[in-house]
């Protein structure tokens, strides 16, 4: 991915292929942004622990190849709180891997209401 990134002149790019619905694990700083750029069905909660305070994470969350996906814009609070806001409709591919064989846990986010973690 370098070849892509440094002609741009990004030289702190990382890049990685694996099932999203885990994120990074391996990075224990965590992160101040996450962005998801295909639709779940629920927010993975592994995301959530990987989301530093202060963080932000958007996701579209909906059915796949269905009308009614929405983009979430979630935030930690410095407690650790999850704040959710729907944003805006949207129309993503599916998330496909671990999202598709794990159920959504009984407060998932995604949900109208804010998360807790």
């Amino acid at each position: 991915m370098s070849k892509i990134f440094a002609p741009l002149g990004y030289g702190n790019v990382e890049t990685r292929v694996g099932d999203g619905y885990y994120g990074w694990p391996e990075v224990k700083d965590g992160f101040d942004i996450i962005i998801v750029t295909c639709a779940a069905q629920y927010a993975p909660p592994e995301l959530f622990k990987q989301l530093k305070p202060g963080g932000r994470m958007i996701i579209p969350i909906g059915q796949p190849f269905k009308r009614g996906q929405v983009l979430y814009v979630y935030t930690k609070d410095a407690e650790g709180k999850v704040h959710s806001r729907r944003d805006v409709g949207v129309f993503f591919i599916p998330m496909t891997g671990a999202m598709m064989k794990t159920p959504a846990p009984g407060n998932a986010p995604g949900a109208e209401k804010p998360v807790t973690n």
